[in-house]
């Protein structure tokens, strides 16, 4: 046997470990049809390949991570559904208003949309709206941080729409 080999298990078998090792396994049972490795290596010594491994391998392996996302666009994207059409992102939060109307963060979300479909009068007023519920939540609330962060993001856009209605 070299070093490092494998066989497949019958059944179920036990395998006994007679080498010297500082945390003894005694007996170990393992499902029929898995493969194990047998090694004479000590546990912290790690089997590297002496042959290169081709990048398309390595890319494979290591996935680049997605671009991590910050707290508003988690936000956003959870209120609304992930959707990236604006239509259905109004229609989403249009509903959610209706359901829940003393949330301050869906009137600062659907205020957001109408900036961007230049409906500076219907964001306007969705700010406006947004910022006194978050306001009068802020006031009652323990520590405040989500009615803080809506009543800034709400006056931001008030001033936003503000200075496209002139």
């Amino acid at each position: 046997m070299n070093d490092l080999d494998s066989y497949p298990i019958e059944d179920t078998e036990v395998i006994e470990d007679d080498t010297d090792n500082f945390a003894p396994v005694d007996d170990i049972e393992l499902p029929a049809g898995e493969d194990v490795a047998i090694t004479d290596l000590a546990p912290d010594v790690v089997y590297v390949p002496l042959t290169p491994i081709p990048i398309e391998e390595v890319q494979e392996i290591v996935q680049t991570p997605a671009p991590r996302r910050s707290v508003w666009q988690r936000l956003r994207s959870r209120l609304v559904g992930g959707s990236s059409d604006a239509a259905s992102r109004l229609e989403h939060l249009t509903r959610a208003i209706e359901n829940s109307p003393e949330t301050a963060a869906n009137y600062v979300l659907r205020g957001e949309i109408y900036m961007d479909m230049r409906e500076y009068a219907l964001a306007h007023a969705d700010f406006q709206r947004g910022y006194s519920v978050a306001e009068a939540q802020f006031e009652v609330a323990d520590w405040g941080l989500l009615e803080q962060a809506m009543r800034d993001r709400a006056l931001a856009g008030l001033d936003k729409a503000q200075r496209r209605l002139r």
